[in-house]
């Protein structure tokens, strides 16, 4: 390919040919028909930058990568050329191999024997094989063409001497012998190849797999794929690591090797530069939207090539690309009702569980209000309404919205845009900034839950796959298992991947005696007292690690409980409340009663009398508006911890799932696991006080506090 372009540029480009180069006009004919065959070749297919030494100066070359497999082709191409017209000659060729130098690519010459049609040709005459090239015969010894054997070849070129081959008995075995002296593939330098490597993965995992191509105007609209996306970006990122910046980031990671640190320092150090360089080269925009409801709907992938068809369809893609070119100076986008072939199963799975990245990878998010004319009305829009724009709000770190006539509203960082998102999600601009930031993490797994309540989808699997980018895990998808099969799959994902996960049970409790919950619209009512932004998983149920893995097994959720019992008091003030051990504390709850009258009542935490007595006597004779059932309560706190020694640690604040006591007698406050029914409603929060303020109780002292440790499946 060095040898071919070398040639190109001599001949092509009107320079003078180096002194071993025949001045035939014959073979000048020959050269220049075969550099004009290759050399809008190798000009579209640059095998590396170093190519561009060739060039003029501040000549710019660009062009697609050719490969090892593309550049064997091209050899074998030229080889079946050089072939065809050897064969349809018959005079004798002397191919004089000599090895590259600086001066000059390598040099063939061939040989005519008198008389023959190439003289002929010589003198004037013109034929079909007029283009090959005549040179004079070299003085040189050399072997017969018709005696030689090709697996010789090789050697005979490495040691410099000349090899003549009749024509009439050339071989494909002969060629074979002489292709590996050609150089195949330009050696490419560390820099060239870590950024091939890095663009690579970076295209075929970080970006969709197919984009929407246009112009600077938005114009001149082209569906492509991975491979084609890949060979755009290539030379925009190639023109980035010319740059001085790069180039000085770049010596100082190389100097890493083999000096100063372990050289998978060296690999993280390329990795952030390459990071850095192809975040600021590779830029797309996305849309978010909501589908077309009429018929015919969208544009999508099978009705591509059909689009005319479509106008108001075609319609809203012709103006994402407009906008995404005019106003934000990308020419790469991406549309969901078009750019997945819902077709391919394969393919419809990676595109739902990679959304959210790809959303999170935009440079920009063009969100279109399709039923907002005014800012003051976009609240109302359905897009606020539907499951997958959650997380099209959430994940994008820049989203700019446009009304119906494709007119901008503002940003998502406009105080007017945000005071308005509040006003139809409940998001506020705390969570958004977090969100913007990455770290979606920090608000609580029930909070997010809470963000797709009354959420609408077509199917109803996608209520759990549009959460899963929001959530951080992934589920296969299984289109027609149903909404329940895969909210509880989601629910599984999230506790055999996640660190923290009690947040995940701060929700509504329906009676159906199960940790695990059927649908996000559990969580509307969740406690929001417990989120804290700034713990790392944004509450604080987290701060301690449970006792025992939760695990989630066919008996159900395994949950480690502490058992709090309680008494019912009718007065905040009790002089008859006397606790157990050193731990008190009450929970007030409000009693609605047959007469729709509310009355506040209180539980005493580790009341005495809950361990000695007959509970008939717990009755208050006062007090016969409260059900028995609703006497005694036994709280399971599931926030606490251990610490390395195995002792328990009581939570500042403690959240708990109520159980009805099921007659069970004194000091017994654990049925048969089918007697542990839950109380509706949220988890109860309340606080233990301690008489010598210690939090920390030995495994073996819980008993004398009236406390019992108990792992239930439920």
């Amino acid at each position: 390919m060095e040898m071919l372009y070398s040639y190109s540029r001599s001949i092509d480009g009107g320079q003078e040919l180096n002194s071993k180069t025949p001045v035939d006009t014959h073979a000048q004919d020959f050269l220049s028909a075969l550099a004009k065959f290759v050399g809008p070749i190798i000009r579209e297919c640059i095998c590396a930058p170093e190519i561009r030494r060739y060039g003029q100066e501040n000549e710019s070359i660009e062009g697609n990568l050719l490969n090892v497999v593309a550049g064997q082709s091209l050899i074998s191409a030229l080889k079946e050329f050089v072939m065809e017209v050897t064969q349809n000659n018959s005079t004798t060729k002397n191919y004089n191999h000599t090895s590259p130098s600086k001066s000059g690519p390598r040099n063939f010459s061939t040989t005519s024997p008198k008389g023959s049609r190439a003289s002929a040709a010589t003198s004037g005459s013109s034929s079909s094989g007029d283009a090959i090239p005549r040179y004079s015969k070299p003085e040189s010894s050399h072997l017969s063409g018709l005696s030689q054997d090709a697996k010789r070849i090789p050697e005979r070129l490495a040691q410099g001497l000349q090899v003549t081959i009749d024509p009439g008995t050339m071989t494909s075995s002969h060629l074979n012998a002489l292709t590996p002296a050609l150089p195949q593939q330009i050696q490419k330098t560390e820099l060239e190849q870590m950024t091939l490597t890095f663009v690579r993965s970076h295209v075929f995992n970080k970006m969709p797999i197919r984009l929407l191509a246009f112009d600077e105007n938005g114009t001149n609209i082209q569906l492509i794929e991975r491979d084609e996306i890949f060979t755009r970006i290539l030379p925009r990122v190639y023109a980035e690591t010319s740059k001085p910046g790069f180039q000085s980031e770049w010596a100082k990671v190389q100097e890493l090797q083999d000096k100063y640190v372990h050289w998978k320092h060296r690999q993280d150090a390329m990795s952030k530069l390459f990071q850095e360089v192809i975040g600021e080269s590779v830029r797309y925009a996305i849309l978010s939207h909501t589908w077309i409801r009429d018929t015919p709907s969208d544009v999508v992938f099978g009705s591509w090539k059909t689009r005319a068809d479509n106008p108001r369809g075609y319609a809203k893609i012709t103006k994402f690309c407009e906008t995404a070119a005019q106003n934000h100076l990308v020419t790469l986008g991406w549309i969901d009702t078009l750019c997945i072939n819902k077709e391919s199963s394969s393919e419809l799975d990676e595109s739902i569980r990679s959304m959210y990245s790809w959303y999170r990878g935009a440079s920009v998010c063009v969100t279109y209000l399709s039923e907002t004319l005014q800012i003051t009305d976009n609240y109302r829009d359905s897009w606020f309404t539907r499951g997958w724009t959650l997380q099209e709000l959430l994940a994008p770190l820049h989203i700019v919205f446009y009304n119906k006539n494709w007119e901008s509203l503002g940003s998502g960082n406009d105080a007017q845009i945000q005071e308005f998102i509040e006003r139809a999600t409940t998001i506020t601009k705390a969570e958004l900034d977090l969100c913007r930031r990455g770290n979606v993490e920090q608000i609580s797994i029930s909070r997010r839950m809470q963000l797709a309540c009354g959420r609408q989808v077509t199917r109803e699997e996608d209520t759990s796959y549009s959460l899963m980018g929001i959530l951080g895990v992934n589920i296969t998808i299984a289109y027609g298992e149903g909404s329940q099969r895969a909210f509880y799959r989601l629910i599984q994902g999230i506790l055999t991947s996640k660190l923290h996960v009690l947040d995940l049970f701060n929700r509504y409790y329906d009676g159906s005696n199960t940790l695990i919950p059927s649908s996000p619209e559990l969580y509307s009512t969740r406690r929001h007292g417990f989120d804290d932004p700034t713990e790392v998983s944004g509450s604080i149920l987290n701060r301690h690690n449970p006792l025992k893995p939760i695990l989630l097994t066919h008996l159900g959720v395994r949950m480690p409980l502490l058992l709090v019992p309680a008494l019912l008091s009718k007065s905040i003030i009790d002089k008859e409340y006397i606790p157990c051990g050193d731990l008190s504390g009450q929970y007030s709850v409000c009693f609605t009663f047959g007469d729709s009258s509310q009355e506040n009542r209180y539980y005493k935490l580790l009341d005495r009398r809950l361990y000695v007595g007959n509970h008939a006597n717990w009755w208050p004779i006062e007090d016969r508006k409260v059900s028995p059932g609703d006497l005694i309560r036994n709280f399971g706190i599931f926030n606490f911890g251990a610490d390395s020694a195995g002792d328990i640690l009581i939570p500042q604040m403690c959240a708990a799932l109520s159980f009805y006591w099921q007659d069970m007698g004194p000091g017994n406050f654990v049925g048969p696991a089918e007697g542990m029914k839950i109380v509706p409603g949220p988890p109860r929060s309340f606080c233990l006080e301690s008489a010598r303020n210690l939090y920390t109780i030995p495994r073996d002292e819980l008993g004398r506090h009236g406390l019992k440790l108990v792992s239930l499946y439920l």
